[in-house]
């Protein structure tokens, strides 16, 4: 977490008190206190964060049975777990990143088709994308919250089975956007937020809630891996 506010120093007699990097000293209330965010911050900066959300690609035909993916698989039980990096370019007015995230994603035939058809289909997806991201980090002196739009394609590998039977593959790249909004936790310990940054570099930590929609690839022969609106949650960290 970011180091922010202030932190008390009390040195004793004798000790030189040295003021650490990108914080300014008020010797008189013998107070370290942090450079804003805009201002301390270095031109480059990287984050790395975890997510989970859900993710239903209705228009997938299946490979075995031809039938829409929601005829065979339990929605409610689909998600996505993904990782992701951005480096990220700092500006005055906000921030420009190129986004980089790994996604994994399976599902199994709902109890109610394998009962019916005796079929028990099985998806497993593999995510990859790349994109670049805006984000206006730079609207309060402590990114409290960060809006943010990200613009990107993605390409899907896939594994769909029935029994000892497989089909895998992969599409070519399709287009995702997405929008979304991070939330900072510093505040909550803003002493060991400001250790973390004095040790270890961490700018910020976040938690951020996304709305993503990813596109059909062009390419006619691809399976379709489109998708509605989808949420996701996750926790990231600048460093």
């Amino acid at each position: 977490m970011l180091a922010q506010d202030s932190i008390q120093v009390e040195p004793g007699d004798g000790l030189v008190v040295v003021e650490p990097v990108g914080v300014e000293a008020n010797i008189v209330d013998g107070k370290y206190e942090l450079l804003a965010y805009p201002e301390r911050r270095p031109p480059w900066t990287t984050s790395f964060g975890i997510s989970y959300g859900n993710f239903d690609p209705l228009d997938y035909e299946s490979e075995f049975s031809g039938e829409f993916y929601e005829d065979i698989f339990a929605i409610d039980d689909s998600s996505l777990i993904e990782f992701e990096l951005t480096f990220q370019r700092n500006l005055s007015f906000g921030s420009l990143a190129i986004e980089v995230a790994l996604g994994y994603y399976s599902a199994n035939a709902s109890d109610e088709y394998v009962d019916a058809t005796t079929d028990n289909i099985s998806i497993n997806l593999t995510q990859l994308r790349m994109g670049g991201r805006f984000s206006l980090d730079t609207i309060f002196d402590t990114p409290y919250v960060v809006p943010y739009a990200s613009l990107g394609a993605y390409l899907m590998y896939y594994e769909e089975s029935l029994n000892s039977r497989s089909v895998f593959g992969n599409t070519s790249p399709a287009i995702y956007y997405s929008a979304g909004a991070k939330f900072q936790l510093n505040w909550l310990e803003p002493e060991i937020a400001h250790q973390a940054y004095q040790q270890y570099g961490m700018q910020n930590t976040f938690l951020f809630i996304e709305a993503r929609q990813t596109l059909e690839s062009v390419t006619e022969a691809d399976p379709n891996f489109s998708s509605e609106v989808t949420l996701s949650g996750g926790l990231s960290i600048e460093i």
